[in-house]
């Protein structure tokens, strides 16, 4: 599992967990890593935006954000449409598996994982951004449902 994060301005460092994630996990990665982020753009409002996984909705996750004054976006659950890192996701793994390129090994995955993290242009993460008005007409048209 990886975990980052990104805004219009930057992007977090990447994550890499070695096992199953748990709240105590998920939490550790925002204080290492989305606070800090959060903190180099303190004059812009920043809002974390998640998934509604079981480490989000987690109780002690709830009282972590809420301690640490972090705003969370209200989302849907399973709604990748609307949701610009999963496209992330997607056009990062697509660099990760371009040729199709195989991995010896789990450090290699990472080391790939790693390398195209770095690479990608804040330009291609403002189009993520900057897009979601016309995601969001997209799926209003699609009566909710899915996009192409």
């Amino acid at each position: 599992m990886v975990w980052t994060g990104f805004s219009y301005d930057g992007k977090c460092n990447l994550m890499v967990f070695k096992s199953n994630v748990k709240a105590v996990d998920y939490q550790v990665a925002l204080e290492t890593h989305f606070l800090p982020f959060k903190n180099h753009f303190y004059q812009t409002i920043l809002a974390l935006q998640r998934d509604n996984s079981s480490v989000d909705t987690a109780n002690s996750t709830r009282e972590w954000v809420h301690n640490h004054n972090i705003q969370v976006l209200d989302w849907p659950a399973n709604s990748p449409d609307l949701n610009p890192m999963e496209t992330f996701w997607g056009i990062l793994v697509r660099r990760i598996c371009a040729d199709e390129k195989r991995f010896n090994s789990k450090a290699e995955l990472i080391m790939a994982i790693k390398s195209a993290w770095v690479a990608l242009s804040q330009e291609t993460l403002h189009g993520l951004i900057t897009g979601m008005p016309e995601r969001i007409f997209k799926i209003i048209n699609h009566n909710g449902g899915y996009t192409k």
